[in-house]
């Protein structure tokens, strides 16, 4: 026999036998920190991947019955009808501001029911609280709570006190070791100590929140880390209850050979589900992002609210309430009524429509400095129309969504790339030109391998309303570039155009590639990085060009 008879283990030798606010910081926090640590490798080998696909050609053999895609770029077609009822430039702008505050107003509106909410339970709550106790808790809820509410700001309008995250880690430790109950000296030892956690955790999520280029990879990274540590850890304790003395076992160095391979097998499985429920959990989150119920940008304010929501209730439960099941009725209420605030305050879904659509093309650079000034302009952008761009190593890390990254993790990031050129009625079928239910527009990211690309973007060109072709750093040998440039010219979209030139651009060369294709340089509208309101007036003039689209111009 491989096992004695079973017998339930004391509740001393139980593997999970620790307090549920232990439980919640620890799995969090665990989660959060492998999510982080792994989250800069991540990015480089994503990028990395990227890049490789990118240099290859179509992988396989064409089918027969598929005719092989024109080696000459497609010609021009006549522009779309005007719409009616478009809108001039002020009037895009306009309306941009206007979905903008929008999500600002419901941004602050969930933050301040997120404060409120959780004093409010302290008080009227069964037992009742002290106001002291109340208070401190929508304090520290306030502090917690700032770096979701920046998520949902523009990048260019957030606020930037150099101190904001340091002063809300010191506060929120303060709070948290002043309000905490401390009957007796090893009371009070265990406040501070964990008045110092909750510090650092301020410190991370406020970092994991903000950080533009890290943010979308950390986020899939704790969603399955996390959900595997809850089901694994769900599937122990099931066993512990069932099996009993046999499970310890499995862990006895005096074991036997079979009963260590049995445990060697039961871990082992324990981990495949662990990775099983992660990855179930993202492809849940993805057909969230899918149907537009959610953004991306909100996602990450979501998921900063939930753990921090956990976390606290777990710290209510096991030091403030002796009543079983406060925890989980605080989180609940906690979590309903600030969306509930969120959802209320957003209101109806706007009439948006398409919008018009805007193409970045751009030098690849590793510049970070160059890549703030375009996800400002796309950020901005996603409140008029969708933005299109061909993916590549320079934006990817920064608009990296979980679908993508759930791609790369599973070693089928290649299913994302267009092998060949495809006609337009498919490529636009591709792109995502509807708002969410929120008001913002999608960043499409068409990947393409290095046989497809051409005459990718040349279809992106046509059916794009504005489009941005940011020159810095172009010289001679950014032969990528100078199709693009030579294609503009030769579809006569150059109107469509606003470029974008630094001290290292060279134009020479791109009126030399001008001239080749027909047209004269005045025909392309310039701006210099040396403007001190260049992402202002990129932006306007941008819309101009949107607006004179729309009215066929």
């Amino acid at each position: 026999m491989i096992f004695s008879a079973c017998s339930p283990l004391p509740a001393s030798e139980r593997m999970l036998d620790t307090s549920l606010m232990e439980l919640a910081i620890g799995g969090l926090f665990f989660a959060l920190l492998t999510a982080v640590l792994m989250a800069p490798l991540m990015r480089r080998r994503y990028r990395q991947k990227v890049s490789r696909l990118m240099g290859l050609n179509q992988l396989g053999v064409a089918r027969a019955d598929v005719p092989a895609q024109a080696a000459s770029p497609p010609e021009p077609e006549p522009a779309p009808a005007p719409r009616s009822g478009a809108l001039d430039a002020a009037g895009l702008a306009a309306l941009a501001m206007q979905r903008e505050r929008r999500i600002q107003r419901a941004s602050l509106a969930a933050w301040a029911a997120w404060v409120a909410l959780p004093g409010l339970f302290l008080l009227f709550g069964r037992g009742g609280s002290p106001l002291s106790d109340a208070l401190g808790f929508s304090a520290l809820a306030a502090l917690v709570g700032l770096g979701a509410v920046q998520v949902n700001w523009p990048a260019g309008r957030r606020w930037r006190l150099p101190g904001l995250g340091l002063s809300s880690c010191a506060l929120a430790a303060l709070v948290c070791w002043a309000a905490w109950p401390a009957n007796a000296a090893e009371a009070q030892e265990t406040s501070s100590s964990e008045a110092l956690l909750v510090g650092l955790l301020v410190g991370a999520m406020y970092f994991v929140s903000l950080h533009r280029s890290l943010r979308g990879q950390v986020l899939p990274l704790f969603i399955i880390v996390l959900s595997g540590l809850c089901v694994a850890g769900a599937a122990l304790v099931l066993l512990q209850s069932q099996l009993g003395s046999c499970w310890a076992d499995l862990a006895s160095p005096q074991a036997g050979t079979g009963q260590q391979l049995l445990g060697a097998l039961s871990n082992s499985l324990l981990m495949l589900l662990g990775t099983w429920a992660g990855f179930a959990a993202l492809a849940l989150v993805v057909r969230v992002l899918e149907r537009g119920w959610l953004s991306e940008v909100s996602l990450i304010s979501l998921y900063t609210l939930v753990v921090w929501a956990a976390i606290l209730s777990a710290a209510y439960a096991t030091e403030f309430s002796p009543s079983p099941g406060s925890g989980s009725a605080l989180l609940l209420v906690w979590l309903g009524g600030t969306i509930a605030s969120y959802a209320l305050a957003l209101g109806p879904e706007p009439d948006a429509g398409h919008g018009p659509q805007l193409l970045m093309l751009r030098v690849f650079s590793s510049d970070s400095r160059r890549h703030d000034l375009l996800d400002l302009l796309q950020g901005r952008w996603r409140f008029v129309g969708a933005v299109h761009q061909i993916g590549g190593p320079d934006m990817v890390a920064m608009n990296v969504d979980p679908y993508e990254l759930m791609k790369f993790l599973a070693n089928r990031l290649h299913e994302l790339f267009l092998p060949t050129g495809i006609s337009r009625a498919d490529l636009q079928a591709r792109l995502l030109t509807q708002p969410d239910k929120e008001g913002r527009y999608r960043i499409n990211e068409v990947f393409c391998f290095n046989t497809a690309w051409q005459a990718t973007v040349v279809q992106l060109m046509q059916c794009s309303a504005a489009i941005v072709l940011d020159l810095r750093g172009m010289t001679k040998h950014r032969a990528g570039t100078g199709f693009e440039i030579k294609q503009l010219a030769q579809l006569g979209l150059l109107h469509r155009v606003v470029a974008v030139g630094g001290r290292d651009t060279d134009w020479l060369h791109v009126d030399l590639l001008l001239r080749e294709a027909g047209q004269q340089p005045a025909a392309l509208q310039r701006l210099s990085e040396d403007e001190g309101s260049l992402a202002a007036d990129l932006f306007a003039r941008l819309l101009s060009v949107a607006a004179g689209a729309d009215r066929g111009d």
